[in-house]
């Protein structure tokens, strides 16, 4: 094999290839392709000699990219490996490699498999430092466990790729990385990285070639049938149940146009959603909650519209009917846009202290566009609008932003939105018509200081509705600094400690919110993290006029894998906190537990639960306890049963909290999935769910819905 180890730029040989993808590689070809020792461990150290050898071999031809790796390892039975979903494996020991298809550090696409041939396909954007799993590509790979560790080959379309589609030679970037994850997690790569740099795309290993790739234009079109019934009632109705029975049609259209521009359209779009919401406390806040999107077409190149404010929250979109997305990447241009319908508008109205979610039962279009000029490495400027219109009612949003690297280190990133928005009478909601908001950060990142600085100003009548801004009338004020100390000799190997402050207050200068914290972070073995922190901070309650209450908190978290299979962390926070609905101080004590379990290569276990509970006025105000509970159970890698439960219980002190809900409320979710996933978009579902709930007048839990659904998908 020819050894070209760390030279400038590496040539990347084209070679006919007959081979069959089994995580072998005894196929002659691979002797001639270009060979790369992975010599250097980039984390938790600095690029010091690996704990184990790795080599891997890069060849193309007319329509694939071929990678392939010898992972040695001198304990093989210590090899981390499981069964799981796509994209679900990240603690697992894995090989893999980072592509950079037009040489300008702002992009990147991730490949990776562990020694079970799980596959993790991901973008990697330089631009907000963002990596974004959800982003799936058809490829293939394989892992084959050996004597002496695992070999991996990958097979990589062309046409799954994007860049510049021509006969001439390419330069392109690449990084061949090996996660080996023992008493510490070993990040393990060909190439040297600089702490002191900033850009981390910017330091990968060049490559040539390529002139002979070919990418030709592709139509993957899958349909989908959902068959629901659903049935709920009012709780206190005992017999009075409610049936829906539904069958749905629906179907996604992926036309790659060509090697850079992409067409997604959907009917219908994941009209039953599989997997469940995670659990979220919903008790003394005065703010929505946040929930992230998990229908497909939306979450596909989801990061081409990313902002320093959130200008788009698709979750926003509920009941879309139909859907077109269109995306561009080049060398130095990228562009998106997104046209959806809304059979129902669900609008959050925000204000200085809270916000609320009001629906407007009348559809409604909306849209969004995101430009990206990439001049350099070291600047990029761009522009986002979104557009939602509705009968009697609209929201405007245009944004431009830019970021510039001033040294290898530092960088400074700024973005100004204006809106003009027009509300209907049913929202009892003063018209906002035309607002603004703009932000601006300086981020500092050497190898032991970093440094960073955040001002962000939202006028009164800023509305960006398809996205999530939940306040306005806002100026928020944000520095911090920290030092951090490596030691390449021990387990203990990072050692942290920052102090910054923050300051919220309105346009007139009237206090929100301010505070002063200090935090220590240590990383060790078991691949720990430990984190402790105090701050001294004061925070207005549903009264501006009335002052701030004291809400000083301290906190400790901790991280460990207890074993080679457990996971456990626990978060404990004790502060001092405004009791909202009494507009008064109280005192809060929260501790969360999370245990991931690994019980073998196919049954996984994750416990997450929440206890918190608020004194106010000398006495007890309310008690809560949310649990999150999943197991899932993987046969193979397209064979999988589910069930999550989600357990919310929680009591008031009426003689403390006269103004709450019920005294005594509690919720039940269960939902069991069981699923056959082929490839990224061929999949079917079986799935069964039940919500329940109890109060002081149930006095037990009741059943409110239950659901059975089938869903199935097959792209041609």
């Amino acid at each position: 094999m020819s050894s070209r180890l760390l030279a400038d730029t590496v040539d990347i040989p084209n070679l006919s290839a007959q081979l069959v993808v089994d995580g072998q590689l005894n196929e002659a070809v691979w002797q001639k392709a270009a060979a790369f020792r992975l010599n250097y461990v980039t984390f938790p150290y600095d690029n010091i000699e690996p704990p184990v050898q790795t080599t891997a071999f890069v060849f193309y031809d007319a329509h694939y990219l071929y990678v392939g790796f010898k992972a040695e390892d001198n304990t093989p039975e210590r090899i981390r490996s499981h069964l799981k979903d796509r994209d679900m494996v990240w603690s697992d020991d894995l090989v893999g490699f980072k592509l950079d298809t037009y040489n300008n550090a702002k992009f990147a696409y991730q490949f990776f498999i562990n020694p079970d041939s799980v596959q993790i396909d991901s973008l990697a954007n330089e631009f907000d430092k963002t990596s974004a799993d959800d982003w799936n590509a058809i490829w293939k790979a394989s892992a084959q466990l050996t004597p002496n560790g695992y070999q991996a080959e990958f097979k990589i379309p062309f046409d799954q790729l994007s860049f510049v589609d021509s006969t001439q030679l390419k330069n392109w970037k690449i990084e061949l990385i090996r996660r080996y994850p023992r008493n510490l997690d070993y990040h393990i790569s060909n190439v040297k990285k600089d702490k002191n740099q900033e850009c981390e795309l910017c330091q990968m290993q060049n490559i040539r070639g390529f002139t002979k790739a070919t990418t030709a234009s592709q139509l993957l079109v899958t349909p989908t049938v959902s068959l629901i019934r659903q049935k709920q009632r009012e709780h206190w109705q005992a017999d009075n149940w409610q049936t829906d029975d539904s069958v749905q049609l629906g179907a996604d259209i992926n036309w790659q146009i060509n090697s850079n521009s992409k067409l997604n359209a959907t009917i219908n779009p994941d009209f039953s959603q599989v997997e469940e919401d995670s659990a979220q406390l919903d008790v003394n806040t005065t703010y929505s909650l946040y929930y992230d999107e998990k229908r497909r077409f939306f979450v596909e190149n989801s990061d081409q519209f990313g902002s320093l404010f959130d200008l788009l929250h698709t979750r926003n979109i509920a009941q879309p009917e139909i859907g077109v997305k269109f995306v561009n990447r080049s060398e130095k241009h990228s562009f998106a846009t997104l046209l959806t319908n809304d059979e129902s508008t669900f609008v959050q109205v925000p204000d200085i202290l809270s916000s609320r979610i009001v629906e407007y039962q009348h559809k409604s279009t909306n849209a969004a566009a995101r430009y990206r000029f990439d001049s350099s490495k070291y600047f990029s400027i761009g522009g986002l609008a979104t557009v939602r219109q509705s009968d009697n009612y609209h929201n405007h949003v245009v944004a431009l932003d830019s970021k510039y690297s001033l040294t290898d280190s530092t960088a400074i990133e700024g973005q100004i939105v204006w809106s003009d928005t027009a509300y209907p009478d049913s929202f009892n909601q003063t018209d906002p018509k035309s607002g603004s908001a703009w932000q601006v950060k300086l981020n500092h990142n050497q190898r032991n200081f970093w440094f960073n600085a955040e001002y962000q100003q939202i006028e009164q009548n800023f509305r960006a509705d398809l996205g999530f801004v939940s306040s306005v009338n806002r100026r928020h004020q944000k520095v911090r600094a920290g030092y951090v100390e490596y030691d390449q000799q021990s387990a203990w190997n990072q050692f942290e400690f920052w102090l910054g402050g923050e300051k919220k207050s309105t346009l007139d200068n009237q206090p929100i919110e301010d505070n002063v914290e200090i935090q220590f972070n240590v990383k060790g073995p078991k691949q720990s993290r430990i984190s402790t922190g105090a701050g001294i901070q004061h925070k207005v309650g549903r009264d501006l006029q009335q002052g701030l209450f004291n809400t000083n908190f301290a906190f400790f978290y901790g991280e460990m894998n207890l074993t080679p299979t457990v996971f456990s962390s626990v978060l404990l926070l004790r502060a001092k906190a405004v009791d909202y609905a009494n507009n008064r101080q109280g005192d809060k004590f929260q501790i969360q537990p999370i245990v991931k379990w690994n019980l073998n290569k196919h049954l996984n276990v994750e416990v997450i639960h929440t206890y918190e509970n608020m004194d106010s006025a000398g006495d007890d105000l309310y008690l809560v306890n949310l649990s999150d509970l999943r197991f899932s159970y993987q046969y193979n890698h397209s064979h999988k049963s589910s069930l999550s439960l989600l357990y919310n219980n929680i009591k008031h002190n009426l003689q403390n909290y006269p103004n709450s809900d019920p005294a005594k409320y509690q919720k039940l979710s269960a939902k069991f999935v069981h699923s056959w996933r082929f490839d990224a978009f061929t999949a079917a579902y079986f799935g069964l769910s039940v919500n329940m709930i109890n109060n002081e007048v149930l006095q037990q839990l009741t059943t409110q819905q239950k659901a059975v659904f089938f869903k199935v998908s097959y792209t041609f």
